[in-house]
């Protein structure tokens, strides 16, 4: 079966996610400590969900409330650039 436009493999997801935020954090020019403090995390736990392949899982809130820190819309966070290729 073809994998449809916009579909990603489940447990992806997270992956794409995660490559995500750490590229718009960067890109607002913010340590993961500031980005951290900003969203009410620890910073060791936004590392981890930065980290490559990390399948511990994030909460939708969690989600959201980085999207509103990095000022993205957070269907930003989950849109795949290999599709855009």
């Amino acid at each position: 079966m073809r994998k449809k436009l916009g579909e990603i493999i489940p447990g992806d997801i997270y992956d794409v996610a995660s490559r995500n935020i750490k590229k718009y954090r960067k890109a607002a020019g913010l340590s993961s400590e500031e980005l951290a403090e900003r969203v009410g995390i620890s910073p060791e736990y936004l590392r981890r969900i930065e980290a490559p392949k990390y399948k511990g899982g994030f909460s939708i809130q969690v989600v959201y409330d980085i999207s509103i820190a990095l000022g993205v819309p957070i269907k930003m966070l989950f849109e795949n650039e290999k599709e855009h290729r």
